[in-house]
C-alpha cells in the first residue's frame, strides 16, 4: 500500500505515513445497504465554493482535503457590521506546558518517573524520542539490557543499545503510555514511564488577529471513540440520543480551555455570551476541513463521527462538526443542539441575549424547544460566520422552512 498523501510505499506495521503523517487508510467495510438521492437546488444567492485554504496548521493524522456542499446549498449571507477587524496585527498563543516535548508535527511526549536524576536523559528531535543512560552509571553498574512495555504489553519494535533506548516512530506502538526498563550487570534496575501523545497546532485568523492553540489528546481517548458501538448511520437514533454522541472529554475540555484563554487574552475577559459563541464557532469552521464519509475517512456512504475522532482526524462532514461543535459549547457551559435539516446538520448554542446581525440576504437561523432558543452555527464553511446566521436552502426554501418539519429541527444535547 502507498500512502495517499506523499505516495510513500507503506510496510504492513505501518499505522502512519513516517514521511508525512498520514494516517494508514484503514479497511471499513460497509455491511449496511444505503440509499442516497441527489437533490437539484437552485438558489438567488452564491453557493459557497470553498477558496484555496490559507490557514496552517500542523497536524498528527493528516487526511486529505475533500470539501464540499452536500445536499442542500450552503451559500453566503451579506454579512454587515460583524467582525470589524479590532485585532490587526495582534497576535494571541496557548502553548502546551513545560513538561511536554513536541519532537514532530505527529505526537508530544510527557516525561513520568525515572527522569528526575542525572542518570538519564531524554531528547526527543525529528519524531525519535531516546533515553540515553549516563556514561557514569554505566561505569558503576555495567551494561544495560532493555524492555519496553506499551500499558500492560510487551513490544519488540523499538531500537537499543546498551546506552540509549529509542521508541517506535512508524508502527502501530507510535502512541500510548510506555514504560522502558533497563536492566544492569549487576541485576539492579532503573525503570522509566512516559506518555506519547497526539500533538495538534492550530492556527487561524479571526477578527484581523492571528491565533495558535496547541492541543494533546491521549491516544485511548481515541481509540475509545473510535470503537465505540454507537450507531453511526441513523438519523433518527441521533436525534433521540443527541448526548451519547455530544461526548465532553478531556481532550475536549483542554481545547475549550485553550479557547476560552485565547479569547480572554483577546478581549480582555470571557463571558458566555455571544461574542465567545462565535469565537468557538470560528474555531471550528476555519481548523477543520470538510470530508466526505466515503472518502479515505470512513469508507461509508454515512458515518457519525465522535468529538475526538474529528479532532484527530482534522475534519468532517457536516454531522460530525456540528457533533464537535456542540461539545466545546457543552464544555464550555452553554447549552448545545444539533439542528437536523434534510441532508444536512448544524449546531445549536442557546443564547439569552442575541444581537442580531445586519443582513442583506440569508436569515436568522434559530429555534425553540421548551423554553430554551437555540440559534444555528454552520460549521462546514472554511471562513467566519456568526451564529444565528444561514443563507442556506434546500430544495429552494430557506432552513427556516423545514425546521419544523418530521424528522427535523433542534435536539439538545442534555
Amino acid at each position: 500500500m502507498f500512502c495517499p498523501e506523499c505516495g510513500r510505499e507503506l510496510e504492513e506495521d505501518m499505522a502512519f505515513c513516517p514521511q508525512c503523517g498520514r494516517m494508514r487508510p484503514e479497511s471499513h467495510p460497509d455491511t449496511t445497504s444505503f440509499v442516497t438521492t441527489s437533490e437539484t437546488v437552485t438558489t438567488t444567492y452564491p453557493v459557497y465554493t470553498p477558496p484555496e485554504s490559507n490557514r496552517s496548521v500542523q497536524i498528527f493524522l493528516v487526511l486529505a482535503v475533500a470539501i464540499a456542499v452536500i445536499g442542500a446549498a450552503i451559500a453566503l449571507p451579506l454579512l454587515q457590521g460583524s467582525i470589524h477587524g479590532s485585532l490587526q496585527g495582534q497576535s494571541f498563543s496557548v502553548e502546551l506546558g513545560e513538561d511536554s516535548y513536541v519532537g514532530s508535527e505527529s505526537r508530544s511526549i510527557i516525561l513520568g518517573n525515572g527522569f528526575d536524576s542525572e542518570d538519564a536523559s531524554f531528547e526527543f528531535t525529528d519524531g525519535n524520542a531516546t533515553i540515553t543512560l549516563s556514561e557514569a552509571l554505566l561505569s558503576a553498574k555495567g551494561n544495560a539490557i532493555w524492555s519496553l512495555k506499551r500499558y500492560n504489553d510487551n513490544i519488540s519494535d523499538y531500537e537499543s543499545d546498551g546506552l540509549s533506548l529509542t521508541l517506535p516512530v512508524t508502527s502501530a506502538h507510535r502512541y500510548g503510555d510506555f514504560t522502558a526498563k533497563a536492566v544492569f550487570s549487576d541485576s539492579s534496575a532503573l525503570t522509566f514511564t512516559l506518555s506519547s501523545l497526539v500533538f495538534r497546532s492550530y492556527e487561524w485568523k479571526y477578527d484581523g488577529g492571528s491565533f495558535t492553540l496547541q492541543a494533546e489528546i491521549p491516544w485511548e481517548e481515541y481509540e475509545a471513540q473510535k470503537n465505540s458501538t454507537i450507531d453511526r448511520i441513523s438519523s433518527n437514533y441521533l436525534a433521540s440520543h443527541v448526548s451519547d454522541y455530544v461526548l465532553v472529554t478531556d481532550t475536549v475540555t483542554a481545547i475549550e480551555n485553550g479557547l476560552r484563554a485565547l479569547h480572554t487574552k483577546a478581549y480582555g475577559n470571557t463571558q458566555n455570551d455571544q461574542d465567545y459563541a462565535d469565537f468557538i464557532l470560528g474555531y471550528v469552521q476555519l481548523c477543520y476541513t470538510y470530508e466526505y464519509d466515503s472518502g479515505i475517512l470512513y469508507h461509508q456512504d454515512e458515518y457519525f463521527a465522535l468529538p475526538v475522532q474529528t479532532i484527530a482526524q482534522l475534519g468532517g462532514d457536516c454531522e460530525d462538526t456540528s457533533i464537535l461543535a456542540a461539545a466545546l459549547y457543552k464544555a464550555a457551559g452553554y447549552s448545545a443542539a444539533i439542528l437536523l435539516l434534510p441532508e444536512h446538520a448544524m449546531v445549536g448554542v442557546a443564547l439569552d441575549n442575541y444581537s442580531k446581525p445586519t443582513l442583506s440576504s440569508g436569515e436568522i437561523l434559530k429555534g425553540t424547544v421548551g423554553t430554551v432558543t437555540y440559534y444555528a452555527g454552520e460549521t462546514t464553511l472554511d471562513s467566519f460566520q456568526q451564529v444565528g446566521v444561514s443563507a442556506g436552502e434546500y430544495n429552494g426554501k430557506y432552513y427556516s422552512y423545514w425546521i419544523d418539519t418530521p424528522g427535523n429541527g433542534f435536539f439538545p444535547a442534555s
